[in-house]
């Protein structure tokens, strides 16, 4: 699971022995996985169902803890990680896709209402902005929830299963 790092390139996220064991598992989901993302780079975790795939990026995101080994964002400065998880329906708390969108877009009064009709032109939702997002097709969803992500300007984004949903 993973890649060689340039001796000249610092990493943005690098994981060091990382293991996770889930309370209800004896069997590690992650058992000494270490790995480095640097800075301009696609990394691709493949693997069968169940291989820990999506624990692995849970743990890069700071969503799961780690029984041992480290997480290290940025070379210790502050490194924005955002993830886009396998159902897009577990993202969202709004009542409409504008709502959904104007949660996640950071910045200030102005730039904020263009950066979030880029986001709907950029993902194709300039028709659905006032739509439940619970009531969108999969891929409106899916759509939807890669724009929120990408709303936040991450340093690092992280796809977990992105091609799901599609339509």
């Amino acid at each position: 699971m993973g890649r060689t790092r340039h001796p000249m390139t610092a990493s943005l996220i690098s994981v060091r022995d990382a293991v996770v064991i889930y309370p209800s598992g004896e069997q590690p989901a992650l058992d000494r996985v270490s790995l480095d993302i640097v800075p301009g780079s696609w990394t691709a975790v493949t693997g069968a169902n169940g291989s820990g795939k999506s624990t692995l990026l849970g743990v890069i995101a700071g969503l799961i803890p780690l029984r041992s080994g480290g997480v290290v964002h940025g070379g210790g400065a502050a490194c924005r990680v955002a993830m886009l998880m396998q159902d897009p329906d577990n993202q969202f708390v709004a009542s409409s896709v504008a709502q959904e969108l104007a949660l996640s877009a950071a910045s200030e009064a102005p730039a904020r209402e263009a950066r979030i009709r880029e986001a709907a032109e950029r993902f194709g939702l300039g028709t659905v902005l006032d739509r439940n997002p619970h009531r969108l097709s999969g891929g409106e969803k899916q759509r939807l929830a890669l724009a929120t992500v990408w709303l936040e300007n991450p340093d690092v984004l992280l796809l977990d299963e992105p091609l799901a949903y599609l339509d």
